[in-house]
């Protein structure tokens, strides 16, 4: 930074290098608070800048000027090549064994042609493709318009797993040598429950696509403390490279590919193989879509507070108990018992946490994705309380199958999950009522936005007191 009139600016990058049509994330701040600082380029040639944000226009070197009274701080910028790939991903992002699929790649309009290079364990299978269609953004806001060409091919897997694919590019009648790769993950089923890794499917996708947004440049996101975000829901980090004023297309492919290869599908995946759950697709994609907004971190670390992940682990295949007999358990938060299993029945009496119970029955409602447990406490007490909240003594020799995970628990639990910067928001309570009907029910339907049973309490789920206006 340098000083001016007892006045300096902090810069987060001094020199940076990037490819042409991206841009990078960078702040400068007033040593005086509230204090504004402005931006300007020595060759709006080569690079552009607008509050921080530099766009590497052409091939060279330029000089970014923050100032902020008499202080000025610079950054040297060098901008490159552009890349001969702008994005890749697969379509859909999940693929069946024997299915077709299809490659997918973004460019920008220079490019000739596109090469696609399928690695499938041994050996290699090339596809060159010549054939495109345009798609484009108009400038808008100081951010340069955007023309793109996009490139697909078909392809089939016969088997499951993963295979990695490298993309290049032609210019100038040359092939590059540069490449993006993207993976391809192939299933022998979307249907049953396993422990197995898996991806989130193209449902859920465009179901948080569209609770997302579309925004083409990045914005401030104001329910988050002003994190630019960008494309559906794409959180920047600073200094970041990234494209700036997205196609539609090129927002799906950033959208796939962060959630594909970023702690939102890791951590899930995590948790259900540490944990041996038996999870399918809606139950997982449920959680990958909770993480993208509001952060895997939960999943994993049982030094945080977090209902949700109890009720998940509670869930077990009942065990068989035989008449006049029980089995030993403990709460593992508060649990009220009713006098049948219905909340309406009745109450009992509330179990405080890590109260030792007996289980005498199971009873498991499929219709409404209930389980309850007769229980009955050391001083005589017994009653029926949800299993979301008791655990077994021998809760490690039984099967954890989520398929038992009590519905109403969890998506009473996930409707608490509705704040923003300290403030309640319905549209987030909507938005995990819908993650809630996808989990226990695999209705993806009422998820969208566009269901008129989007904002409808169809599974009767328990309302927090400060929304409860909004129950439908």
């Amino acid at each position: 930074s340098v000083s001016g009139s007892g006045i300096s600016i902090n810069l987060s990058h001094t020199s940076v290098t990037i490819p042409a049509l991206t841009t990078i994330y960078t702040t400068g701040t007033a040593s005086v608070s509230g204090m504004s600082v402005s931006w300007s380029s020595s060759n709006s040639k080569v690079a552009t800048v607008q509050n921080g944000y530099i766009y590497g226009v052409a091939p060279g070197t330029a000089t970014i000027t923050a100032s902020a009274g008499d202080a000025k701080a610079t950054c040297k910028v060098t901008v490159t090549a552009a890349s001969p790939v702008k994005s890749v991903y697969s379509d859909p992002n999940v693929v069946l064994a024997g299915k077709s699929v299809n490659l997918m790649a973004i460019t920008d309009t220079a490019r000739e042609a596109v090469k696609f290079v399928v690695n499938t364990g041994g050996s290699e299978k090339s596809y060159t493709v010549k054939t495109y269609t345009s798609e484009n953004v108009s400038a808008s806001n100081g951010l340069a318009a955007n023309k793109t060409r996009v490139w697909k091919q078909s392809a089939t897997f016969s088997n499951p797993g993963t295979y990695k694919v490298k993309v290049y590019s032609q210019q100038n009648g040359k092939m590059s040598s540069e490449y993006k790769e993207m993976t391809v993950f192939v299933v022998s089923t979307m249907s049953g429950t396993s422990s197995e890794s898996r991806r989130i499917s193209d449902e859920m996708l465009e179901i948080i696509s569209e609770m997302e947004g579309y925004s083409a440049g990045v914005y401030p996101d104001t329910l988050a403390y002003n994190i630019p975000t960008l494309g559906y829901g794409y959180v920047l980090s600073k200094g970041e490279i990234f494209y700036n004023n997205l196609t539609k297309r090129e927002a799906w492919a950033l959208l796939c590919n962060a959630i594909n290869t970023r702690s939102y599908t890791s951590e899930v995946n995590r948790f259900i193989a540490n944990n041996d759950l038996l999870a399918n697709q809606s139950q997982f994609d449920s959680m990958v879509s909770f993480s993208y907004n509001v952060g895997a971190g939960y999943w994993n670390n049982s030094s945080a507070a977090f209902d949700l992940r109890g009720i998940i682990l509670n869930a077990v295949q009942p065990p068989k108990i035989a008449s006049g007999s029980s089995v030993g358990a403990k709460t593992t938060a508060s649990a009220a018992v009713y006098k049948s299993a219905s909340d309406t029945s009745g109450k009992v009496t509330t179990l405080s946490k890590g109260t030792s119970v007996s289980v005498l029955a199971t009873k498991y409602l499929k219709d409404t994705g209930e389980m309850w447990y007769q229980v009955k406490t050391s001083s005589g007490a017994k009653g029926w309380a949800r299993g979301a909240y008791i655990s077994f003594n021998n809760a490690s020799s039984l099967t954890h199958d989520l398929k038992y995970t009590d519905a109403i628990a969890f998506g009473t639990e996930m409707l608490a999950w509705h704040k923003a910067g300290g403030v309640c928001l319905p549209g987030l309570l909507y938005r995990r009522l819908a993650e809630a009907k996808v989990y226990s029910f695999a209705n993806y339907d009422e998820a969208h936005m566009s269901s008129s049973n989007y904002r409808h309490n169809t599974y009767g789920y328990h309302y927090p007191s400060c929304l409860a206006q909004y129950e439908r």
